[in-house]
């Protein structure tokens, strides 16, 4: 696989062009998906190989970025679990993959952003016992 776009990006976060957490690991898992999708491989173990040098030119460019190792090894995960046959389907399924990891992270992030909301207007009405009462349910769901 011609690495070039994943090196780019690594470059680009070695360089801090891309802050913060969230923003590093979107640019990466981006850039490992359009890398599958320039593969020339066809078989399953080498494109798998090529992940994994993907995998680890990203992890380089930033060592402290657990997020990006998390969102970069769930893409893999996914990716090696897939019943995919042919490089289309990998396509097909890298894809639908990231679509999804992407969603459900602005799902929980809007999840927290309503939690919070919720927290400060009991805050902001002086209602001190019922935002101990929320943050205890919202921390320790039953």
């Amino acid at each position: 696989m011609c690495i070039d776009k994943v090196k780019e990006v690594a470059d680009r976060i070695r360089r801090l062009e891309v802050q913060g957490a969230t923003n590093i690991g979107l640019i990466a898992v981006q850039s490992l998906v359009e890398q599958v999708k320039l593969t020339k491989s066809s078989d399953r173990a080498a494109i798998l190989s090529e992940i994994a040098e993907a995998r680890s030119i990203l992890f380089k460019s930033r060592a402290t970025e657990p997020f990006m190792r998390n969102a970069i090894r769930y893409i893999e995960w996914k990716v090696k679990e897939g019943k995919w046959q042919t490089v289309e389907e990998l396509k097909k399924l890298i894809d639908d993959v990231s679509k999804n990891f992407i969603e459900r992270l602005k799902k929980a992030r809007d999840r927290i952003i309503e939690i919070l909301e919720k927290m400060i207007k009991l805050l902001r009405d002086n209602k001190r016992k019922e935002y101990e009462n929320a943050a205890e349910i919202y921390i320790n769901p039953r």
